[in-house]
């Protein structure tokens, strides 16, 4: 994808991967420096997930497959996230 427009504050958008069941997967979101991008930027961050059968590997997993679920209507659901910006650098995270 090109970085151009609001992806460029961001560093390798999209980001995509297979998870193991009963796992749990922390996504870290780098953006680039406040002073490159404006103060009043807004964006959205959202989690999807596809619940896939056996044997599926890494590189069968991409923008693509989230398409696909969506036409067939099955194993898809859209999870909203809250996004928190540590400006000053610190890293602000909850384990629940």
């Amino acid at each position: 994808m090109p970085k151009r427009g609001i992806y460029s504050c961001f560093r390798n958008i999209p980001l995509y991967g297979v998870v193991p069941q009963r796992s749990s997967y922390t996504l870290i979101v780098i953006m680039t420096p406040p002073a490159k991008r404006s103060e009043d930027t807004d964006f959205d961050l959202i989690l999807q997930s596809i619940k896939f059968g056996e044997g599926i590997i890494q590189g069968q997993c991409n923008d693509r497959s989230f398409e696909a679920a969506k036409e067939v209507g099955t194993g898809m659901h859209e999870v909203t996230l809250k996004a928190v910006s540590a400006p000053q650098g610190e890293t602000i995270y909850k384990v629940s």
